[in-house]
Parts: structure tokens; sequence; C-alpha cells
């Protein structure tokens, strides 16, 4: 009887090693401790934008939380190189911004495993990825599981700035969306470089603190609110 325990539980240990590990999904912030609130940049796909975002962020001594596409880190490689250096984050936004949930789990590990190669070559050590439009399914959360990827960070304040609504409308969709907890979703643009200083001394008379993702969700619970968690 003892023997069958035993191998019982060393099957269910076995099993329990051998589970896929899963990404979790992050949409914001919930008692979040300190006013913190996370700017976050995608796509990186203008060199005229990204440095000039990254000076403003250094001029105000604080830090982001860039989500790449890796071709578009494979054409900038002295500014993917500079963000790591000044302390912002470099994460994996996919090799060439496609819908995950259109492609099989081999292309989905393609396109991660493909994009984390490069970010790691350029220093980067995020932990966190972004499925291209906000669209991933249980595929993509299995796939970005088991590349290390702690958890898919999604959004919950949009200024729709790729729609390229001006700088003034930018800084009044993100404040008026802002809170502590909240992640915010930019682009790599010009116009959101224009737009973000006015952003950063706003949030700091609201003082709320702009951070990277990673130090938000250290200093609260995060959750995915709308966002679900297939």
């Amino acid at each position: 009887m003892a023997s069958v325990v035993v191998l019982v539980w060393v099957l269910s240990s076995s099993a329990a090693v051998a589970a896929p590990t899963r990404a979790g999904v992050v949409g914001w912030v919930n008692k979040e401790r300190g006013g913190r609130i996370a700017l976050t940049f995608d796509d990186c796909g203008s060199s005229t934008a990204w440095w000039p975002i990254l000076t403003a962020l250094a001029k105000h001594k604080v830090h982001a939380t860039f989500f790449c596409i890796g071709e578009n880190v494979k054409h900038y490689p002295e500014l993917s190189r500079a963000t790591v250096h000044l302390g912002d984050q470099l994460c994996n936004h996919t090799w060439s911004h496609p819908d995950l949930t259109t492609l099989t789990a081999a292309q989905q590990h393609i396109q991660l495993a493909s994009t984390r190669s490069i970010l790691a070559a350029d220093g980067s050590t995020c932990g966190l990825m972004r499925p291209p439009y906000g669209s991933y399914n249980a595929t993509t959360l299995s796939v970005a599981g088991s590349l290390g990827y702690r958890d898919a960070v999604l959004w919950s304040v949009d200024p729709r700035d790729w729609s390229k609504p001006g700088s003034p409308a930018i800084v009044s969709r993100v404040m008026a969306g802002a809170h502590p907890g909240a992640i915010v979703i930019l682009h790599v643009l010009p116009e959101t470089a224009q737009a973000l200083p006015v952003i950063l001394d706003d949030l700091a008379k609201r003082h709320l603190v702009q951070s990277r993702v990673d130090a938000l969700m250290a200093n609260g619970t995060p959750t995915n609110g709308w966002w679900p968690n297939p």
C-alpha cells in the first residue's frame, strides 16, 4: 500500500513539474500604494519620436515601459540600447505586430521568441509582453509563459494617439483617465513625443508618479479587470 502511495505521489509531482507555465493578464493595478501610474509606449517605429520621448523622461527623472516590435528594434539598435541604458523597460510586442489570435501556437512562438532574442541582445531582461491590438487567446498566454513571460500587459487608458488627434488632445485624453494604478497605452509617434512633457508636468501637479509597469505592479494588486483571462 505504501508503495502505491509513493508511486501516486511521484506521478502527481512529475505532472506538476511538467505542467506548462502560463502568463497572467494585467489591465491595471488595484490598491496602488504611492500614487503611481504607468505611461507605456508601443511599437517604437519612429526614430524621430523615440529619442525625444527618452529625453523627456530623463529630464523629469522618471522611467517608462516600452513595448517594441522586433523589426523596429532591429532597425534602431542604438535607440533600443539607449532605452535600457537609461533605466527604462524594453519589452516584447511581437516581431511584426500580427493579430496573435489568427496564428498557430508555433507561429505565435516565433513572433515572441524572435523578439525576445533581439531584445536580450540589447540588454533587456523584461518579463512582460503586450499582444498587438490587445488581441490574445489561451494559446498566447501559454506560449508567452513557456518563454518566461510573467504577464501580458494591456491597458486601462487609451488616448488613441495612433489616430494623430494632435498633442493637446492626447494630453487631455490621458489626463481625463489618469488615476493611481492606471496603465496608459501610448505610441512612439511625433505627436505623442510633443505631448509627453506636458503630460508629465500635469501628472506631477496631480501628485501622480510616472513609473515603469514592473514598479506599478509591485506596489499594488495587478488585475485583468475587463480584459478576458481565457
